[in-house]
């Protein structure tokens, strides 16, 4: 049997930074990075890491970042200098700024400072590593002492007064600094739906998911540029004229009009939406507006004398929440549960009547009855 050949995450992006001679690229908040761009800075934070603070291959380093964009950066730029890499969720960072005062450790110029997010990237020192390998080990849970060797710390983080710039990027070692300015590689957009370059056969990727955590890495990161998709993340005010392939769901099932079923679980508990062969949705497209997802189903027909639905849920006119008790409960009931959901039963005798948008959906005489639906999805973050 053949083998498969491994791929690093560092190999695929590098593959997929111009695709089919197009740009992909990152939109966040308002903002774009386009991947060969974001390779040039990998590949000079790279070089400084390894010829001018003298990462060695193999050397271990943290990495506690929020921002999607300083996140892919700094993390292949570490993969590619070699080091040995452990993320850390930004949400314990608390613990980690009261064990370094505990501990008295000094880190460059910033051991004043009250929280992490103050800080500018930093390397500590071997001098100034005594017992900070346990304190981080004691105080956060997701690392193993059997797995883990610490001489360097690398921290990410902006906001610092002692910046020039709020998009400055800092290293520091042994006194020495070396600063990165994104404003050579985030640019404004002017207007996505214009300058956006054309990607046929290739979708944009929509995610949510914070990127250091391990669905984040997967949804926000590796799906996209592992086929060299256009990321995006964060906060918009532009509205997208197109339909997205997939969306902030986890897990991530078949494909969108592909094998067995898709389930979407949505971070913000606002929607679970379940296909299922085409016994039960035949088509589905939906609609972002204010953070807020509908789905629309065209021409369809459920015959409800073989699949009974005793759960279906409208919330504040833009969820569809539907659970089908008794097709498949345990698969079902198991998968809602991370999303909060109470469904409540709205029955009038033989009428079930939902009204999403101004559009009515009703279920009579035990059959939905057929409706068409706008023909232009439009998509707001």
């Amino acid at each position: 049997m053949a083998r498969i050949p491994e791929i690093g995450p560092y190999t695929m992006f590098l593959r997929n930074t111009n695709v089919n001679r197009s740009q992909p690229v990152l939109i966040y908040n308002n903002r774009y990075i386009a991947y060969y761009r974001m390779l040039s800075y990998i590949d000079s934070m790279s070089y400084y890491l390894s010829n001018n603070l003298g990462i060695n291959p193999g050397d271990p380093g943290i990495i506690i970042v929020r921002e999607l964009p300083e996140f892919i950066i700094s993390l292949f730029a570490m993969i590619k200098a070699g080091l040995s890499i452990t993320i850390i969720d930004p949400d314990d960072s608390y613990l980690l700024i009261d064990k370094i005062k505990s501990s008295r450790i000094t880190i460059a110029s910033y051991d004043d400072y009250e929280k992490l997010s103050d800080f500018g990237y930093f390397i500590v020192s071997d001098s100034q590593f005594s017992g900070f390998r346990d304190m981080i080990l004691g105080s956060i849970r997701r690392i193993k002492h059997k797995d883990t060797k610490f001489s360097n710390v690398i921290y990410s983080g902006k906001g610092s007064e002692n910046f020039e710039d709020d998009s400055m990027i800092k290293f520091i070692r042994n006194g020495h600094e070396i600063k990165f300015n994104q404003r050579y590689i985030i640019e404004n957009v002017f207007n996505i739906n214009y300058s956006m370059p054309k990607m046929e056969n290739r979708p944009y990727i929509k995610s949510n998911v914070p990127g250091y955590i391990p669905a984040g890495f997967m949804f926000s990161i590796m799906i996209p540029i592992s086929f060299g998709a256009t990321i995006i993340n964060g906060k918009s005010d532009r509205s997208y004229d197109f339909s997205f392939e997939c969306m902030d769901g986890m897990p991530f099932y078949g494909y969108r009009y592909g094998l067995n079923y898709i389930y979407y679980y949505f971070r913000d508990s606002s929607l679970a939406v379940f296909r299922e062969n085409s016994n039960v949705f035949d088509m589905f497209d939906y609609n972002i507006e204010n953070n807020h997802l509908s789905v629309y189903y065209k021409d369809i027909t459920i015959d409800l004398d073989d699949y009974f639905y005793d759960d279906l849920k409208i919330r504040r006119g833009n969820y569809i929440i539907r659970s089908c008790r008794e097709i498949y409960p345990d698969f079902i009931l198991k998968k809602l549960e991370p999303c909060n959901i109470k469904p409540e039963i709205i029955i009038n005798g033989n009428e079930i009547e939902m009204i999403v948008n101004k559009y009515d959906y009703k279920c009579i005489e035990d059959r939905l009855s057929k409706f068409e639906m706008p023909d232009k999805i439009n998509v707001y973050e």
